[in-house]
């Protein structure tokens, strides 16, 4: 007994430790983005040209680190499946086939902006804002592949570092780029912070590619690949959409009162969001859902339910006050769509939690259904809501996406955690 309770104390330690780190490796991430960087751009250049940038942003979001992100499920899902002599090998092989995918990925975006520069459909404002952001698609992918094998080994420490250090470079340079260059040099500054960065980890973590590209090993992420990839561009892809569309429909300004709103909330989320992906990485290392225990199972499912009670609550209380610390300036026309999008917490967090069960246990044609099930909730109320009720009705059309998509990962988690230990 006594041997018992050590072992489950030391565990407990460790995954607290793990705990922390990931959420550090957040908070640094996004964090420093949505908490210094969005609302010192409100100040530097206004709500219209934040707006711009916020749009600029989503256009290249749509597609983000989601290639990148489809190679990391693979290697988290089968890195576990090859002795550790040849994980090197394994990873060195992602990291090729993500640096061909994501150079096609920023010449086609660069020839599409290049074809509208010609036209008037797009002002060129927004372009020269794409144009880097289009190019740092590369720098952020390849980042974060990088930075799996210490997902994978559980370095979360190591990774928050990394993340810290990449967030710091992008806010700086960027907020130095708007107030020399305004909009368009928060845009360069920006990108160019991420660029510093990736060359100084790819510099330090170089090891891999003294291995050799492995074809056998490449099918192996290609299958999972191609569906965790299109499953992920389609899951981004509904917000973005809706800010575009509104942007389009109604101007940057109320796209800038709607990425404030949805900023703080995604700030109430990350303690939840980094608990997924650290559960993620926990999992990776087993082999089959039926390694762990059925208490496990349920301990998990019932902290999924505290979440979903606790978490509103606690946004609701004091989400109003940090909007109104960080965006003085538009919180009074932020604060009724803030009040909508929190509708969608409960759902987001099925989604955090539900997601890594399904990405590393079912099959990986889950994904893209999920996420396009979810697309098409928003899609459909996007261009339902947003023409008569334009921001409001873009804050309900995502509530309305995350709904369908939380029900859905709930679903799919339930039938692969309860049906299985079932049979087991």
């Amino acid at each position: 007994m006594k041997n018992y309770f050590n072992l489950n104390i030391s565990r407990t330690v460790r995954h607290t430790g793990y705990f922390f780190w990931t959420i550090v490796s957040q908070a640094v991430d996004s964090g420093i983005s949505r908490v210094v960087f969005y609302p010192l751009l409100v100040y530097l250049i206004g709500k219209e040209g934040f707006g711009v940038f916020a749009i600029a942003q989503s256009v290249v979001l749509i597609v983000g680190a989601a290639p990148g992100d489809g190679l990391m499920t693979g290697l988290l899902r089968h890195t576990a499946h090859y002795p550790e002599e040849r994980h090197n090998q394994f990873y060195h092989t992602a990291m090729r086939l993500d640096h061909r995918a994501m150079v096609i990925v920023v010449a086609l975006g660069l020839a599409v902006i290049g074809i509208l520069w010609q036209t008037t459909l797009v002002p060129h404002q927004l372009l020269k804002c794409l144009i880097p952001l289009v190019i740092s698609l590369y720098t952020e992918n390849q980042f974060m592949l990088i930075l799996t094998e210490l997902r994978y080994n559980r370095e979360f420490r190591t990774g928050a570092l990394w993340y810290g250090l990449k967030s710091s470079s992008s806010v700086l340079a960027g907020l130095a780029g708007a107030v020399l260059y305004g909009v368009v040099g928060a845009a360069w500054g920006y990108s160019a912070g991420l660029i510093l960065m990736y060359v100084i980890l790819r510099l330090r973590r170089n090891y891999w590619m003294k291995t050799l590209y492995n074809v056998e090993m490449a099918k192996v992420l290609k299958a999972v690949w191609l569906h965790i990839t299109l499953g992920g561009i389609i899951a981004f892809s509904g917000p973005y959409l809706n800010r575009i569309f509104l942007s389009a429909s109604h101007g940057f300004a109320n796209v800038a009162e709607l990425v404030a709103a949805t900023s703080v909330l995604t700030i109430f989320t990350m303690l939840i969001a980094n608990f997924g992906s650290m559960v993620l990485s926990i999992i990776s290392k087993y082999g089959s859902v039926m390694e762990i225990s059925s208490r496990v199972k349920m301990q998990y499912l019932a902290l999924t339910g505290v979440a979903i009670l606790a978490t509103p609550v606690i946004t609701i209380f004091f989400g109003p006050l940090l909007l109104k610390f960080m965006f003085p300036a538009i919180f009074e026309d932020s604060l009724k769509l803030f009040y909508i999008v929190v509708w969608s917490l409960p759902f987001l967090i099925l989604t955090q939690l539900m997601r890594p069960i399904v990405l590393k246990f079912a099959s990986v044609k889950m994904s893209p259904i999920i996420n396009g099930l979810s697309l098409a909730g928003t899609i459909l109320s996007t261009v339902t809501l947003v023409p008569k009720y334009r921001a409001v009705g873009a804050a309900w059309a995502i509530v309305l996406g995350t709904t369908v998509g939380g029900l859905l990962w709930c679903g799919a988690a339930l039938r692969v955690l309860l049906v299985k230990s079932s049979r087991s």
